[in-house]
């Protein structure tokens, strides 16, 4: 075998080294990282008109139950939340709390089931505290 055709061929075997590395090492979807304890905490600007605010609030609060949820489930890897983050349904409570009835379908023992939370969010200074986060039976 000729010099160039050896050169081709170590050149096309290393471009394809790289393109499968850079495969490999490519994220595959949001790296979502889970405080271990406290509120969630996400950067967002705070709108400054009473019904945004409101909206805004309770979207950070049943995020914050989200993020309760996933790190109370042995598997969180195979929840899929029903309602869409703004869908949540909700109360708004005394004190500015807010609870959520938040349904999901996660794997268990006995395969993919749903499963139905009620978490209570409470404001704090730095984000958002869970007050409560009980399972009840599955509608």
């Amino acid at each position: 075998m000729s010099g160039s055709k050896k050169l081709l061929i170590g050149v096309v075997v290393v471009v394809a080294a790289i393109v499968l590395l850079v495969f490999a090492l490519a994220p595959r979807g949001p790296d979502v990282k889970t405080p271990e304890t406290g509120p969630a905490v996400v950067e967002e600007s705070v709108p400054s008109s009473p019904e945004d605010k409101q909206a805004f609030d309770r979207r950070k609060a049943a995020s914050a139950c989200r993020v309760a949820i996933m790190q109370s489930l042995k598997d969180p890897g195979t929840a899929q939340f029903v309602e869409e983050l703004e869908n949540t349904p909700w109360v708004a409570e005394d004190g500015g709390d807010y609870s959520f009835k938040i349904l999901l379908k996660a794997r268990n023992q006995t395969g993919l089931v749903s499963r139905q939370f009620a978490c209570r969010a409470q404001p704090q200074a730095e984000g958002w505290a869970i007050k409560s986060l009980t399972e009840a039976a599955a509608p």
